[in-house]
């Protein structure tokens, strides 16, 4: 961009308008703003970026600026950074040509940071993308390696304002220590106040006519203003900050009428000193606040200790197949530790970066980056966790304790995100935009009202109706009810990615099952191989080649055969909703359906029965043929479900189970066979585009693509190693079963947000009510406010849990 200049030749000292510097040689002004001087370009671009969406508030509410860009290389504390280890401990994710970080900024606080640093890639050639996550805090960069490095990613965060910490863990407990901290001495500092004025107000309070001495009477009002100023600012500065926040974006919040209220009854009492016509409210005010902040105090750890259990990322059971003496274990990935040896199979998430043993492989880190790409790695290379094995079962080595918290928060990222209405929101949005400034006039309204029959009265009306009105209940019995949901979802083995899932559950009229491994218990299915003429080395290369396969006949093929599955593997290649392509030891092998293993090959197998083809070196030596084992129960869910929603049953399979499936959901029942995972897809989008609203409940890694595409992606797993990010929900198979069971459960959200509602809304119309009466005081609103928040909360999370105890005694049946 131009350099633009009008300096005067003699020597001036000059402030750049970005971070404050001192300088006395030319300035840099843009073309378009003259009046501003800047230090450097790097400066005037952050100017230029803020000043484009109109976000130069972030000059106002920012208390920090930014260091200089001139002066960035200066910076001598980052220079530990260039150490590679060190480096590398930060990232997440770093291959050749892309690496990602992610930073916890806590200097993060109006929408002008936001902007700034979702927009960082403009400022910094190099970052790829920039992705914030306001309330952690935190910043996620992906930056190409060969043109940046972290410490110049630190540095010029830190020239712009937002220096990185960067021992995050720590730091995030002490920043929440810290908050603690300083509300408590918010508290004790109200406490202290409001007591003292307690105690100077008895005099006037215990005196029949007043204090006769003038001297005393003056000394009291100047200690109670003396005593209610730092209350008046210090200990009410949030709600202040939140207000003007609010309103620099055009919206009035909650803290609106609070912080007018504090204000109203604070100068209406300083004018009654001023002018000495009374004692003014000064202890009632004191009070007001103390209960205020200790009702936050207490609504806000009784949210913690509420929300402790709710978070999915305590209670996902994510699995990984240790390797122990040349057996496998499946485990808990947070039970791996450094050194473990972990066997990954084809489509399945690295739990933990690692080190390659195996020869080679192909990893698809679209799971972390966005991007599918594959990439060819080789023994003794770093695997990183999130990364999707491509091809062949590989083992590798953990380098570092797995992060199942890392693994489910790639799980929200944007890429696996789904639009979706989010109905609950949208009354809560409305109800939110109108409750502020109804309450405002009400507020103004009452004042008016009882100022011609009584000023002090309409100062208490004025004041108890701004504070006691509170949308805080319904806003927050939402996202607790359905993170007790979540969490009473998970006691079931249903485990959801988001609470939206819940929300998008209440509204299906459609449901997709696929056949095998969803309806079918593939642990108890029986195999016939007596088809299949295969000598013991042969039966060694086909096992392995099962082995590297999650498919459900895959596994059970591979427990069936004799031998170890341990040859060696020369190609891999799995064809979704076909069949296993593989080189064993050199030598061709193909499972799979009979078109797959070789075109032209003659129907062969008893009808109703799933069969699968095996060739090897083009020559085909038999099939072996699956006796279909339904899930215990599924007669009645299937009617259950046919009751409540339209069933359509997709499979890959023939249709020599068709009879069977009609006799359990009905002749009304839609069924597709010999369906590949693209087929599926399509028919998903038929259904969605003559209206519905789709459930698929399919197997998470043949079905991915009708997974995501559907309103509500379920995919089944036998077991918590398949872990699959296209899915919005993963289900237990033994759960499939108790389907019908956990869809009402979710259905009954409506209803417990609906009484939530109706609490919420008695509330503020009862205690209202009383307030424009002039019977309610400041004080007894500043009680009733948080103490309502916390009932109707604590009911909804009661709610939830006593339907969900409902649920768990119908599943015992």
């Amino acid at each position: 961009m131009a350099v633009y200049s009008d300096a005067p030749s003699a020597v001036t000292a000059y402030s750049c308008y970005h971070c404050g510097n001192q300088f006395q040689y030319e300035p840099i002004r843009s073309m378009l703003f003259k009046d501003k001087d800047f230090c450097c370009n790097g400066c005037k671009s952050v100017y230029e970026l803020l000043e484009e969406k109109g976000l130069c508030q972030y000059y106002q509410l920012n208390d920090h600026q930014g260091q200089s860009f001139a002066e960035m290389r200066a910076d001598l504390r980052f220079g530990y950074l260039d150490e590679p280890a060190i480096a590398n401990s930060l990232l997440s994710f770093q291959s050749n040509e892309r690496a990602v970080v992610n930073f916890h900024l806590p200097q993060m606080h109006c929408s002008a940071c936001i902007y700034l640093l979702e927009h960082f890639h403009k400022l910094v050639p190099g970052v790829l993308v920039s992705r914030v996550d306001f309330p952690r805090r935190q910043l996620r960069l992906d930056f190409d390696p060969r043109q940046l490095s972290v410490r110049t990613i630190v540095e010029t965060l830190t020239a712009i304002g937002y220096e990185p910490q960067l021992n995050m863990a720590v730091n995030e407990k002490k920043a929440s220590d810290k908050e603690s901290r300083h509300m408590l001495y918010r508290i004790g500092i109200a406490g202290f106040c409001f007591g003292n004025l307690m105690l100077l107000g008895f005099p006037e309070y215990l005196a029949d006519d007043g204090l006769n001495s003038p001297m005393i009477e003056r000394a009291i009002s100047i200690l109670n203003v003396l005593l209610i100023i730092p209350v008046v600012t210090y200990v009410s500065k949030d709600y202040y900050v939140s207000a003007w926040a609010g309103l620099k974006q055009r919206t009035l919040n909650i803290d609106v009428p609070i912080s007018l209220g504090i204000l109203a009854l604070f100068f209406q009492s300083l004018y009654e000193t001023i002018s000495a016509i009374g004692p003014g409210y000064y202890d009632s005010l004191g009070g007001l606040l103390f209960f205020l902040m200790l009702g936050k105090y207490l609504q806000r750890k009784t949210f913690d200790r509420l929300s402790f259990e709710h978070d999915y990322r305590s209670f996902f059971p994510l699995a990984s197949l240790r390797l122990v003496d040349g057996k496998e274990e499946s485990v808990n990935i947070a039970q791996l530790v450094p050194g473990d040896h972990v066997l990954v199979r084809n489509e399945e998430i690295i739990p933990a970066d690692a080190v390659l043993v195996s020869d080679k492989t192909l990893m698809d880190y679209s799971f972390v980056t966005g991007e599918s790409h594959p990439v060819e790695k080789f023994r003794g290379d770093i695997l990183f966790a999130g990364g999707k094995v491509i091809g062949g079962a590989v083992e590798a080595e953990v380098l570092k304790p797995s992060s199942q918290s890392y693994l489910t928060q790639l799980w929200n990222d944007e890429a696996f995100k789904k639009a979706a209405n989010q109905h609950y929101q949208n009354i809560t949005d409305r109800i939110s935009k109108v409750f502020t400034p109804l309450v405002l006039s009400l507020a103004i309204g009452g004042f008016i009202f009882w100022s011609f029959t009584s000023f002090s009265v309409a100062i208490t009306v004025l004041v108890s109706v701004l504070i006691i009105a509170c949308p805080c209940a319904l806003a927050l019995s939402a996202p607790f009810t359905y993170s007790t949901m979540m969490h009473r979802f998970g006691l079931q083995h249903l485990y959801l990615k988001n609470p939206d899932v819940i929300d998008r559950l209440t509204r299906i009229d459609t449901i997709v099952l696929d056949k095998t491994g969803t309806l079918t218990h593939t642990d108890l299915q029986t195999i016939d191989s007596t088809r299949l003429h295969m000598n013991e080395e042969e039966q060694e290369w086909v096992k392995t080649a099962c082995r590297n396969s999650t498919h459900p006949l895959s596994k059970l093929l591979y427990q069936h055969l004799s031998g170890k599955g341990n040859a060696k593997v020369d190609l891999f290649d799995e064809i979704k909703g076909r069949g296993i392509s593989a080189v064993i030891n050199g030598h061709a092998v193909t499972i799979g359906s009979r078109s797959f293993v070789m075109e032209g090959l003659p129907q062969t197998g008893s009808p109703g029965l799933t069969t699968v083809y095996i060739a090897i070196d083009q020559v085909v030596r038999g099939y072996v043929s699956f006796t279909n084992a339904w899930r215990k129960g599924l007669e009645e869910a299937a009617a259950q479900l046919s009751a409540n929603y339209r069933i359509v049953i997709l499979s890959g399979d023939n249709d020599s189970e068709a009879p069977r499936l009609r006799q359990m959901f009905g002749a009304q029942t839609t069924m597709y066979f010999n369906q590949s995972p693209t087929d599926k897809l399509q028919r998903i989008q038929q259904l969605q585009s003559l209206g519905h609203r789709v459930l698929m409940v399919g197997d998470g890694l043949n079905d991915a693509g009708a997974l995501k595409k559907a309103e509500v992606g379920m995919a089944v797993a036998e077991d918590s190693t398949q872990f699959s990010p296209a899915s919005d929900a993963i289900l237990e198979g033994a759960r499939v079963p108790f389907l019908p069971a956990l869809l009402q459960y979710a259905k009954s959200s409506k209803i417990i947000l609906r009484n939530n509602l109706f609490m919420s809304l008695a509330y503020n119309v009862v205690g209202l009510s009383f307030a424009l009466s002039g019977s309610l005081s400041p004080l007894v609103s500043a009680i009733m406010m948080p103490l309502s928040t916390i009932t109707v909360v604590t009911l909804a999370v009661s709610q939830a849990h006593y339907r969900a105890s409902k649920l768990d005694k119908q599943l015992v049946r």
